[in-house]
């Protein structure tokens, strides 16, 4: 199983960190990048039920995943953590899930599939011959994904009841609520640079490589969005190696959002990014650069229906000049 870190997972209202404690008690102690998603309190917002009318059927092999297991994730799901130690190592990394799964019942299928079995302090790991991840049920409301080794250690953490360390928890609970102190319903950490967390970039030149060239001067980011009845909400802080570098990454910012809004009377999809990005707000604090958006959710919905028309239509995005 490919764990790669995107997007995603989060923190319910609550104490000081709002999300299941089981699940944070999950996450390796040197966690680099940590994501979560509140998924009950996504799906419930307006954009949040927007998004699940629009998911495609899942198909044959996805309803007999289901009649199998007994686990239907766009129902059964209520929290998800990721985590990973080394976001360079996409193949590594655990996802921990609060929700509703019958172990009895995904017992029999990974059974019927040919999944091997072990026991880790109790707990019933699965695997898959060929495949580099790992499954463990260590009750009826929670999940682990990952390779072995992060399940493995991750089973010993749940075990000994483990607890967050200070420095790691104050990161996640900044990061997992917006500036009015509401919990975010998508949020993510990083405590490596930037430019180990996402794809590696083409090695073409010219100005596009550059812009981007410059956020390899960011050693730490956060990020938060939050749904809500009228807007989406985003913020996020890009913390770099000097005062410098900071206004840098604000001006090649600010560079790429002219040149969208510059295109916008290109297409109706051109139109509707432009327009979000209207409410963009950006400014610079020393070494960090804080990002603002408040994005209309009819507009986010707009956007979203012409994606995909474009992509019924066969039509390319228009490229930015």
């Amino acid at each position: 199983m490919n764990i790669r870190m995107i997007a995603l997972a989060a923190l319910a209202a609550g104490s000081a960190l709002a999300t299941d404690a089981t699940l944070l008690g999950l996450i390796p102690p040197d966690a680099k990048v940590v994501a979560g998603v509140r998924v009950t309190q996504a799906i419930a917002s307006p954009l949040g039920q927007f998004l699940l009318s629009h998911l495609p059927a899942g198909g044959e092999g996805f309803d007999k995943m289901i009649g199998a297991t007994g686990f239907d994730p766009r129902h059964d799901v209520s929290e998800i953590l990721i985590a990973s130690s080394d976001p360079s190592n996409h193949n590594a990394g655990l996802i921990a899930v609060r929700g509703v799964f019958d172990p009895a019942r995904i017992e029999s299928a990974a059974n019927t599939h040919g999944s091997s079995k072990s026991t880790v302090l109790g707990v019933t790991v699965f695997t898959a011959d060929g495949a580099q991840g790992a499954l463990a049920l260590p009750n009826a409301t929670t999940a682990m994904f990952g390779d072995l080794d992060s399940v493995k250690a991750a089973i010993g953490r749940y075990r000994s009841k483990a607890r967050l360390g200070d420095d790691l928890q104050t990161r996640l609970q900044t990061a997992s609520l917006d500036s009015s102190g509401a919990p975010n319903d998508v949020w993510f950490v990083t405590l490596a640079p930037l430019a180990d967390v996402l794809p590696q970039q083409s090695a073409a030149g010219g100005e596009h490589h550059q812009n981007m060239n410059m956020f390899q001067a960011v050693q730490q980011a956060s990020a938060g969005i939050r749904f809500t009845a009228e807007n989406v909400r985003l913020a996020a802080q890009l913390v770099a190696r000097s005062d410098k570098d900071a206004q840098s990454i604000a001006d090649v910012v600010r560079f790429l959002v002219t040149m969208v809004q510059s295109n916008r009377q290109k297409s109706q999809m051109a139109g509707a990014m432009a327009s979000l990005l209207d409410t963009l707000n950006l400014s610079t604090n020393a070494n960090v650069t804080q990002v603002a958006l408040a994005l209309p959710e009819a507009q986010v919905e707009q956007l979203i229906n012409s994606l995909q028309q474009h992509k019924r239509a066969g039509e390319p995005v228009a490229p930015v000049n």
